[in-house]
């Protein structure tokens, strides 16, 4: 019998999908070995779960509040009835005691961006860039993946042929993730209407965004060549239109890497600044602020000199396309099962 894994995050219009996508493409690696899947969703069970569904993946709803104890007991008793070798546990609010009982009867790995706190878990993966360079707080045995190496891309992506696009032929996608808690994308609209753009645009939103409204208007008003589109079945053949994008600092950007896209990033949460940051300092992406101190002067001359100096935006997408191979859920997976 092949190894059963249970992987628990939540989702919700404020926290968005990122924790339940990103197991989706570690499901998927676990598959491709063999393994035996099921979810365990807490939140908004109906931001995410028909894309679990849709992936081919079984699901549960949580038990208690977020971490809770009868969070936990119900995640242990799953665990005993699945069968299951390993927990993979994604999201912020799973704290150490909670993780240390996980770890008691089964191989446990925690899916953390921040490293603030000790870790009791037997691995821990943070795929951002630049998360090698942070001190966890974990025991001996704990093995650290961290860096972009483990990028978790989804199927989808991994399957979809890499495209090569002319510069001369410019496609601007503008994503901010599942639910765009602070509707960037309508702010982003709204600076992008003064630019005076010649070329086409999309905007991609979630199931759990709830901005479009204030979106609609601003596109109504923008006199820019604009289309919406909510929910993409394929969200790699939808981003993979385009040439350029302006995006969140949270998982798109491995996704745009991956698909040879140019990118203007900016962090819309906490967990986002440390990347964004990084990759902007190394010259991999345009923008790299939190979006919320920008004004909308300064976010205008963000966006253009990334939308119109091709050259600078040729050598940072090139730099930043050797990021992503798409194969990180394989190499976490060989961690997760040699334990």
């Amino acid at each position: 019998m092949g190894a059963s894994l249970l992987l628990r995050a939540n989702a919700s219009e404020e926290i968005g999908a990122g924790h339940v996508m990103r197991l989706i493409a570690l499901a998927q690696g676990a598959r491709r070995e063999g393994c035996d899947v099921h979810f365990v969703l807490g939140g908004d069970a109906s931001v995410c779960a028909a894309k679990v569904a849709d992936a081919g993946f079984g699901a549960s709803a949580s038990v208690g509040p977020f971490g809770s104890t009868a969070d936990l007991e119900s995640l242990q008793a799953l665990a005993v009835a699945k069968r299951a070798t390993a927990v993979v546990v994604d999201g912020y609010d799973f704290k150490a005691p909670y993780l240390a009982k996980l770890a008691e009867s089964r191989t446990t790995a925690v899916i953390d961006d921040l490293a603030e706190e000790h870790i009791p878990a037997h691995v821990i993966v943070n795929p951002n860039y630049g998360a090698e360079r942070l001190a966890y707080s974990v025991g001996r045995e704990t093995r650290v993946l961290a860096g972009s190496d483990y990028a978790l891309l989804r199927s989808e992506f991994v399957n979809v042929p890499r495209p090569t696009r002319s510069a001369s032929e410019p496609r601007l996608v503008v994503t901010f993730g599942g639910s765009d808690p602070v509707n960037a994308s309508t702010r982003i609209i709204k600076v992008l209407s003064s630019l005076q753009l010649a070329f086409p645009v999309r905007v991609i939103v979630g199931s759990g965004f709830r901005g479009g409204k204030e979106l609609g208007a601003a596109i109504e008003s923008s006199g820019l060549h604009i289309e919406v589109v909510r929910d993409p079945s394929d969200m790699a053949a939808c981003l993979a239109w385009g040439n350029l994008a302006i995006s969140a600092a949270g998982g798109p950007l491995w996704e745009l890497s991956y698909l040879r896209l140019a990118v203007a990033a900016f962090s819309i949460v906490d967990n986002q600044d440390e990347t964004a940051r990084s990759l902007a300092e190394r010259s991999m992406i345009f923008g790299g602020q939190r979006l919320s101190s920008l004004g909308d002067r300064e976010l205008a001359l963000v966006l253009e000199e990334f939308l119109f100096d091709a050259d600078r935006r040729r050598a940072c997408a090139d730099r930043y396309h050797q990021l992503i191979d798409g194969r990180g859920a394989e190499r976490v997976m060989a961690e997760i099962l040699s334990i």
